[in-house]
């Protein structure tokens, strides 16, 4: 993981949003407010943001880790690609590099595109230097070529975003900058 993550606490983070949309300190009209089901509020807003964000976002701007030893590959039946099954505590797979391949691969989500396409033809299927990776399934990533190391399925690295965990936030100058952000706007356009 980067050195440049900020992980922060579910209270951490509240307190943020709090400042930064302008909630703290309450103002005085507050003191019939329920404090209590203000954070609920912000809680479900925060989770709901950076659910998203971590979905959505660009990858080199999310918290990164390396899931290669908590993943498992096998070599499919007919040989021509190898299964990569993805560890629960990967939410997003972005790269992907197999021992005796060249470069990484990019996960790509479209398993109905022309890079899958091309990988049944035995002319337009990647290679070492090329390789491809296609998630085919939330937890399962097909990788062509197949190394010619050892069975095949030898995983170098695989790079990804980590899931969320309760009440913890792997956040990242972006993430901060936009949790800022969303914090304002939510606090000028109001809790619902």
């Amino acid at each position: 993981m980067s050195s440049s993550i900020v992980v922060m606490t579910q209270e951490e983070i509240l307190a943020r949003w709090r400042t930064a949309g302008g909630w703290e300190p309450l103002p005085c009209i507050a003191e019939s407010a329920n404090p209590e089901h203000l954070d609920r509020l912000l809680a479900a807003h925060i989770d709901a943001w950076y659910c998203h964000t971590l979905l959505t976002a660009e990858p080199f701007l999310l918290p990164a880790s390396d899931f290669a030893d908590d993943s498992y590959a096998r070599l499919l039946a007919d040989g021509s690609a190898v299964e990569l099954t993805l560890p629960s505590q990967c939410l997003r797979p972005t790269r992907v590099k197999m021992w005796g391949w060249h470069r990484p691969a990019n996960v790509t989500c479209d398993a109905d595109g022309s890079l899958a396409l091309m990988q049944l033809n035995p002319f337009s299927r990647a290679d070492r230097s090329n390789p491809v990776a296609i998630m085919v399934s939330p937890d399962t990533i097909i990788l062509y070529p197949v190394p010619d190391i050892g069975n095949g399925t030898t995983i170098e690295t695989l790079t990804g975003v980590p899931a969320p965990q309760a009440g913890v936030y792997l956040l990242t100058p972006f993430l901060l900058a936009d949790m800022t952000e969303k914090a304002k706007t939510l606090f000028n356009h109001g809790l619902s």
